[in-house]
């Protein structure tokens, strides 16, 4: 149904001109109520929206920490991996002492690249579930913003 209306014509000229319980009357409440509702929907989505929006950036300055630790450990790793390296060739070669005379010292960097690779384990491990949540977050997001 199309008004033929002019142009300076109000909501307010058209419900004084109609019956309260005319259909346009109610069609105008009801219009009005649909609006009220769309933009309470709206605010609300854009409260969502805006609060993923600042968790996807706390998830991503945790994981770019999370990355820097993770090189960090990578690099203390090999470091750790040509020491014992130099070390097993030394010993192999003569050049150091008695294996009895370096035993602990021996036991310390086993036990010092069993716990680097513990903790590179470890950052591996909270770096992906960090990868999956910024995912899932995004799709989630991306979801929220096509309806």
């Amino acid at each position: 149904m199309v008004l033929d209306l002019p142009p300076t014509t109000t909501i307010e000229d058209i419900t004084q001109s109609h019956a309260p319980d005319s259909p346009t009357i109610s069609l105008i409440a009801s219009l009005r109520t649909q609006l009220t509702e769309l933009s309470d929907q709206t605010n609300a989505l854009n409260t969502k929206l805006i609060e993923a929006i600042s968790r996807h950036a706390d998830l991503e300055d945790t994981h770019i920490a999370l990355q820097t630790r993770h090189s960090e450990l990578e690099g203390r790793a090999r470091s750790l991996a040509a020491d014992k390296a130099r070390w097993e060739d030394s010993m192999n070669t003569g050049l150091l002492v008695e294996r009895s005379q370096i035993k602990d010292e021996m036991q310390r960097l086993a036990a010092g690249l069993v716990e680097e690779e513990r903790r590179r384990g470890s950052a591996e491990v909270r770096r992906q579930k960090v990868e999956e949540e910024v995912d899932e977050l995004a799709a989630s997001l991306f979801d929220q913003v096509s309806r």
